[in-house]
């Protein structure tokens, strides 16, 4: 994942709950590499991303308390 796209997914886990097929569609991956993603994003920066299923539908977020200043490298 580019920088540019690992501070994109981090913004947008950062606003709120995002859901899994807007997250895929936006970036343009299948679900199993959105999901890789967010993993590789939580282990990389030690965040916690909280994820909620509503309607059949995966939700992802940035959990309170995460570290809010993190450096992303381009």
């Amino acid at each position: 994942m580019t920088g540019s796209k690992e501070r994109e997914l981090l913004g947008q886990l950062r606003a709120g709950w995002c859901p899994a097929p807007t997250l895929a569609r936006q970036f343009g991956w299948q679900p199993h590499t959105l999901r890789g993603a967010i993993s590789k994003l939580a282990k990389k920066h030690n965040l916690k991303i909280e994820r909620r299923r509503e309607n059949g539908i995966n939700q992802y977020h940035l959990a309170d308390g995460s570290s809010t200043s993190v450096q992303v490298e381009p």
